[in-house]
């Protein structure tokens, strides 16, 4: 990391535009600038007294920043679009919480988070509740519609289990990739059972399937990783 930035340095400084020093003066002016309680360059009556005052005073500070260069004034205008959804949702959330919009993190706060949830799976849940018997079927035009509400509805499901994840101070992303290769280390060793019985997977009764999953779920990981390699 260090060579990109020499690198780009001197080509800058070769084109005239900045040098190395310039980098390095710009960043200790910032850093000096967004930690007035450290170097002593703020009003004393502001100095913060604690971590949370501190964050506070750096956003404060930030926003300032982009007010002067006419950047968009958002505390969420620096998290990149291009973020995996689940890792810029987590940022957005860790933002906002910055500037105080959260819920306060203790037992009465991690219970409105699980409460949030509650709420929109039942918003999700009435959003695909079949249609009752005496409802004509929707039209295509409607029918889109509906299913632009469950998308809606399923995103505000996943965006409040990204902020439970943040309560519990758990990566959604690896919890999530770390879910994802638990199932594949169990279903293939359905796939191994179904094989060492002269099937294959297509072939059990989802009864099979089942039991098969609840005996991969007792067994270590790593053995049973090994023996479906084995087994095919």
């Amino acid at each position: 990391m260090l060579l990109q930035v020499l690198f780009h340095s001197q080509i800058a400084s070769e084109a005239g535009s900045f040098t190395i020093e310039d980098v390095l003066e710009q960043l200790a002016d910032k850093l000096i600038r967004r930690h007035p309680h450290v170097f002593g360059n703020g009003p004393t009556d502001q100095t913060p007294t604690n971590a949370n005052q501190v964050v506070a005073r750096w956003e404060d500070i930030k926003r300032t920043e982009r007010r002067a260069s006419g950047r968009p004034d958002s505390v969420l205008d620096g998290v990149p679009q291009v973020l995996p959804a689940l890792l810029r949702a987590y940022q957005i959330q860790a933002r906002a919480s910055r500037v105080g919009f959260d819920w306060t993190h203790d037992a009465k706060g991690f219970d409105q988070v699980l409460g949030k949830i509650e709420e929109e799976i039942q918003e999700l849940r009435a959003a695909i509740r079949p249609l009752s018997s005496n409802q004509t079927e929707p039209d295509a035009g409607a029918a889109t519609v509906r299913q632009e509400q469950i998308a809606s509805e399923l995103g505000d499901v996943l965006f409040s289990l990204v902020n439970l994840a943040r309560f519990i101070k758990v990566n959604p992303e690896d919890a999530l990739r770390q879910s994802s290769n638990r199932f594949v280390v169990r279903f293939q060793f359905i796939e191994a059972q179904a094989t060492a019985s002269g099937r294959t997977v297509g072939e059990l009764s989802f009864a099979e399937m089942d039991r098969l999953w609840e005996e991969a779920k007792k067994q270590n990981p790593a053995t049973l990783t090994k023996e479906c390699r084995h087994e095919r």
